[in-house]
């Protein structure tokens, strides 16, 4: 069965993207996943089109944010507090509602981080970036910015790792502490680079 991966995304009027981005993980390689997905209060077929794929796939469910504070976020911190009090998985890894992941994505981030035998441990990937019709326009993120990871300060000072391509184990899921969301400007605290300082 191999390494639990609990994957979390936040969704937000997403219809016109959202089906491609269930379909890539569905079709992962690796299969010992669970996807949540915590929806913000979509006025659109968002919610429709989740429960249409929870009907299909049973490792795939979803919440709603009842909270009166909301933005993508937010959004985020909440699901992430959420799932900080379900049983535990051995990975978690941020999806976005607009992404498409390759179809050996979890597969080779697992084996990355597996080959490190460290811990806490994040891992981070380079990506390719799409338009809205799914044509390539940049092969490397990375590489069109001119972000490099030479070390701890430049990481921590990038503000540049996108959780749409991390990966981290239960002890740094479990480390790194629940985010309080009426703390002031909260709102504009991305939890990929608070996962990643």
């Amino acid at each position: 069965m191999g390494k639990s991966v609990l994957i979390m995304m936040a969704s937000y009027n997403g219809e016109k993207y959202i089906r491609k981005q269930l379909d890539s993980i569905i079709d992962q390689t690796y299969r010992n996943w669970n996807l949540i997905i915590q929806d913000d209060g979509s006025t659109d077929h968002t919610v429709e089109i989740i429960e249409d794929y929870c009907n299909k796939d049973n490792r795939i469910s979803y919440i709603v944010n009842e909270e009166d504070k909301h933005g993508a976020f937010i959004n985020f911190h909440l699901l992430i507090n959420h799932c900080k009090d379900m049983q535990p998985y051995d990975y978690y890894m941020f999806c976005d509602q607009d992404d498409i992941w390759s179809d050996n994505k979890i597969y080779r981030m697992l084996n990355y981080a597996d080959k490190r035998n460290v811990s806490p441990i994040l891992c981070y990937a380079d990506m390719a970036i799409i338009d809205g019709d799914d044509n390539v326009i940049t092969d490397s993120l990375n590489s069109k910015w001119g972000l490099e990871k030479k070390n701890v300060e430049s990481l921590f000072f990038s503000h540049k790792v996108f959780g749409c391509n991390t990966l981290i184990n239960r002890e740094l899921f479990q480390l790194v502490p629940k985010v309080d969301i009426n703390v002031h400007h909260v709102d504009i605290l991305s939890h990929d680079n608070y996962y990643a300082k």
